[in-house]
């Protein structure tokens, strides 16, 4: 990436003319407006960056993140019925929204949703990457009870840690028959179905997941919600081929029937759904990532 030094550039970029130019081309060209957006800030505000520096890349990617046109990206595949095009958004788009942990990598707990869109699309990767296998049993009183409780059960359902299953389980029992929301209960009833090889609870716990997540106030898409497709694939990980072929596929709006059936039968490789002009931001977010723990 070229030096640049810049108190003109900078101020070029934070220029109303510039804004103004964005903004008209965000109405024929949103992918190309935010790519333009996203290279600027780069080329001004980083020079010289260090892609192995987690710093460094949550600087240069922030506007990345917080611009990356995800709603309207999804909303046009589905309208395609692309689910390889589908997949590429989710997976660019996670991989975005899971940055921040590599500046905080103690903070894998409020991460629940970015795994489990990580195992909606195929990057099983990135599930492991946020929750590494032996995780702790215990989770900080500070993360949100959904994702205290439904963490370690997510973890111990994925790589089948009898241990750790043993801690999770009797939580997530408490859990479940608790005043939480709907919403969190269902999640969690969820899990805890297919701890039991409860294929019937599993899918009516999943259609409730899928109604009761339009009712809440969540950071992700809700059509579909990719968390959701998440939790579907994790049952085609923990169930036999024979009982994941009797879980009842979500029948509404949140969840994409299309793209499920596709996601069983294709696991092709990763890809990025738009590449960046600089390429350190596309190895950034595709390459593996660097543990977050030595050793």
């Amino acid at each position: 990436m070229d030096k640049i030094d810049s108190a003109a550039k900078r101020k070029e970029l934070y220029s109303e003319a510039f804004i103004q130019h964005l903004h008209q081309r965000m109405e024929t060209d949103l992918c190309g407006a935010y790519l333009e957006e996203v290279t600027a800030r780069c080329l001004c505000e980083q020079p010289g960056w260090n892609p192995e520096n987690p710093l460094c890349v949550w600087t240069v990617l922030e506007t990345a993140v917080t611009c990356f046109p995800a709603e309207q990206m999804i909303k046009r595949s589905l309208d395609a019925e692309d689910w390889q095009g589908l997949n590429r958004v989710g997976f660019q788009s996670v991989r975005l929204r899971t940055l921040g942990l590599r500046l905080n990598p103690d903070e894998e707990f409020w991460y629940f949703f970015q795994a489990l869109t990580a195992i909606a699309v195929g990057d099983d990767g990135l599930m492991e990457w946020i929750f590494p296998a032996g995780m702790e049993k215990k989770v900080p009183k500070k993360v949100y009870p959904l994702y205290r409780v439904g963490a370690p059960l997510l973890a111990g359902l994925w790589y089948q840690d009898q241990a750790l299953l043993e801690f999770a389980v009797p939580a997530g029992e408490k859990f479940a028959a608790s005043k939480k929301s709907q919403w969190d209960r269902a999640v969690v009833a969820y899990l805890l179905a297919l701890y039991r090889r409860d294929v019937k609870e599993a899918g009516k716990q999943l259609q409730t997941v899928c109604q009761a997540v339009t009712r809440v106030d969540v950071y992700w898409e809700k059509e579909p919600f990719l968390p959701a497709h998440g939790l579907y694939q994790l049952a085609a990980r923990v169930l036999s081929e024979e009982e994941f072929g009797r879980l009842a596929i979500p029948d509404y709006k949140t969840f994409s029937k299309g793209y499920a059936r596709w996601h069983n039968v294709h696991r092709g490789a990763l890809a990025l759904a738009l590449l960046y002009p600089e390429q350190p931001i596309n190895d950034a977010l595709t390459r593996e990532w660097p543990p977050r723990r030595p050793g």
